[in-house]
């Protein structure tokens, strides 16, 4: 499956119940500058990831649990202002809007990895 290619060291389990999705996960990479907050079932927190892990940056994935509301709690709206997800934190700069992040992520890593995700040109 698509998040078993992830190389971004995440590993993700998720138990299906009559309505809710409980998430689990385990991160190796609790070091991580990185800080994605989001649910890996969300196409937008799979856009992220995916960049990540094209220029092979390991990435924390913070859950956020939108059926308890998580996304439109105060501590999160500081993240994001409009409680959605995903969110990016990079050390003390944050930012939102999936390619948004991709593309910032395209630009500070592509000197390091030597790839562009999207052509310059």
């Amino acid at each position: 499956s698509f998040l078993a290619n992830l190389q971004c060291k995440t590993f993700y389990s998720f138990h299906f119940r009559t309505r809710n999705i409980a998430l689990s996960s385990r991160t190796e990479m609790a070091s991580a500058d990185l800080e994605l907050y989001g649910v890996p079932f969300s196409t937008c927190t799979r856009r992220v990831l995916a960049a990540a892990n094209f220029h092979g940056q390991p990435v924390k994935l913070v859950p956020v649990d939108l059926f308890k509301g998580e996304h439109k709690s105060p501590k999160f709206l500081e993240l994001q202002p409009f409680g959605q997800i995903p969110a990016l934190k990079d050390g003390d700069f944050t930012m939102f809007e999936s390619r948004a992040i991709s593309k910032y992520l395209d630009v500070k890593f592509a000197p390091k990895s030597g790839q562009r995700l999207v052509p310059t040109e």
